[in-house]
């Protein structure tokens, strides 16, 4: 996440315009001078060290230094529109990321689900999804190949 110190090191916010510009060279096309942001689904964002941002979240976080966790509202429902005064919190919580853990973890339980639900296992020595039936034997989380030797590791 960044914060408000660093975004006014790369940025420049006109509140009155609601338009972000360059001041230092952040890639190849963002050249110190030029308008920030690229448009996709009718809103702004704008790239950042790897990761992109909504420009009305970046508005927010340059006024009044906190990133908003609720969603910002368009006052005159332009998502182009980022001029200070058209910007307000949405009064509705905003949706929360769960952790990346929690997203694992879980994400690991749901397909664990599925696998056995569809009979395949999946290998702890060569990584490959098999059938329950045909490569494994009872109770065991190697394949018959891996057990006699017939397969290499692989990696």
């Amino acid at each position: 996440m960044i914060t408000q110190k660093e975004l006014k090191k790369l940025l420049h916010y006109d509140p009155d315009l609601g338009q972000f510009t360059w001041l230092k060279r952040a890639s190849s096309r963002a050249l110190p001078g030029r308008i920030a942001g690229g448009g996709h689904n009718g809103s702004i964002s704008i790239r950042i060290k790897y990761r992109a941002y909504e420009a009305s979240k970046l508005a927010w976080l340059y006024e009044y230094g906190h990133y908003p966790l609720k969603n910002v509202k368009y006052k005159n429902n332009n998502k182009k529109d980022l001029r200070i005064l058209n910007l307000s919190l949405d009064q509705k919580i905003g949706r929360v990321e769960p952790k990346a853990e929690k997203k694992s973890i879980f994400l690991n339980e749901y397909l664990t689900n599925k696998l056995q639900q569809t009979g395949v296992k999946i290998c702890i020595k060569c990584k490959r999804l098999k059938y329950v039936r045909l490569y494994f034997n009872e109770n065991e989380n190697v394949c018959k190949e891996c057990l006699n030797g017939n397969k290499q590791n692989i990696q």
